[in-house]
């Protein structure tokens, strides 16, 4: 998981104080720094805003909350000493009407410190990805080695879901657990799609309790079977950004 703002503003080197109270789980995918009046055509949601507040007025200032709040980013950090020697009561108190976790950023802290903080936070974050994926894919293989069987009840371990072996007429070969047979019936009408497609497919579909995934097993465009997984949540996809991104200003 990213770190969360309440992670990244309890750091103790960069002496960040909380004006309004961040959610403990919200994510910071992000660092974004701009004086834009409207930086949310430059951002995509989940990321720390900075700003000195250069363009910030009283009257500007709910409108300005209420535009990052719509976008979705994570909070927003206003550096205190360089435009304005306090966060300006009129941004506080938007940001408590509508939601916006603010954070002080103090003068001895540059914004690059906030950027190289959560950078750090994203590596480690990376790395335990990797770990774990390697980690999966050994014990997968350990699993493949005795069979169909053991290898779709791994799979539907490591995913925190089910998992569906089906053979070419979409019967079910190995079911993990062996209640979720019965979602081969459903899955069973979607299979002409893929039996159909001219190149190798696969199918993001919407279950009853989350996202499913078909895939065909096989080679040379023929399908000997197709193999199904469900998790509560959408599986993770990889994702390489730099943690800092300055907006046009």
């Amino acid at each position: 998981m990213p770190p969360t703002l309440a992670s990244v503003a309890a750091l103790p080197q960069l002496g960040l104080r909380p004006i309004t109270d961040p959610r403990p789980d919200a994510p910071v995918l992000w660092v974004a720094v701009s004086e834009l009046e409207d930086p949310t055509p430059f951002l995509e949601g989940g990321e720390l805003v900075l700003t000195t507040g250069m363009r910030l007025t009283p009257a500007n200032a709910a409108p300005y909350v209420a535009r990052l709040v719509g976008r979705g980013v994570a909070g927003l950090g206003f550096a205190v000493g360089v435009i304005h020697d306090d966060v300006p009561p009129e941004l506080v108190g938007a940001a408590r009407a509508q939601g916006l976790a603010l954070l002080e950023v103090p003068r001895p802290t540059p914004f690059i410190a906030v950027g190289k903080a959560v950078s750090r936070m994203l590596a480690a974050e990376w790395y335990e990805d990797v770990t774990r994926a390697f980690q999966a894919q050994r014990e997968l293989t350990r699993a493949a080695l005795k069979g169909e069987g053991p290898l779709v009840s791994r799979l539907a371990r490591e995913l925190g879901g089910w998992a569906l072996l089906l053979d070419p007429s979409g019967g079910v070969r190995h079911a993990e657990p062996a209640r979720a047979r019965h979602r081969a019936a459903a899955l069973a009408a979607e299979l002409p799609r893929l039996r159909g497609a001219r190149r190798a497919a696969s199918l993001a579909l919407s279950g009853e309790d989350g996202p499913v995934v078909v895939h065909p097993i096989g080679l040379g465009g023929r399908a000997r079977g197709y193999l199904a997984v469900g998790t509560a949540e959408p599986l993770p996809t990889s994702r390489t950004r730099s943690p800092v991104r300055r907006s046009r200003c």
